[in-house]
């Protein structure tokens, strides 16, 4: 499924809102809608071949520092991420989330 996705930044917007325009409400929608309302877990943004995608921290194998970037691997491959691991151990809380050594914060979910 792809979304066209508009972005705009007006500073004297007071409360942000979006409007998803479809032609009926598939589960891919219904999902996009739960996690744009706040109906989800955090989501993560990563980056690959110049495109965005939102991660959710289920999905993800582990984040591994790799020459001094944040990679967030997935079943799907690997995402760039702008967000160091520190941060994300504070944003994680609550979530099935280890430091396994100074570069790798694992999901114990996917461990086996």
């Amino acid at each position: 499924m792809v979304v066209k996705v508009e972005l705009k930044i007006d500073p004297e917007v007071k409360e942000s809102h979006a409007v998803v325009y479809v032609s009926s409400v598939t589960p891919e929608i219904q999902h996009l809608v739960n996690m744009i309302s706040g109906h989800q877990n955090k989501l993560i943004t990563g980056h690959r071949d110049q495109r965005i995608f939102l991660l959710s921290p289920k999905e993800v194998i582990s984040f591994a520092t790799e020459n001094q970037r944040v990679i967030a691997r997935t079943e799907r491959g690997d995402y760039a991420v702008r967000v160091r691991l520190y941060e994300f151990e504070e944003q994680l809380r609550g979530e099935p989330f280890v430091r396994i050594s100074n570069s790798v914060l694992a999901n114990v979910e996917h461990c086996s």
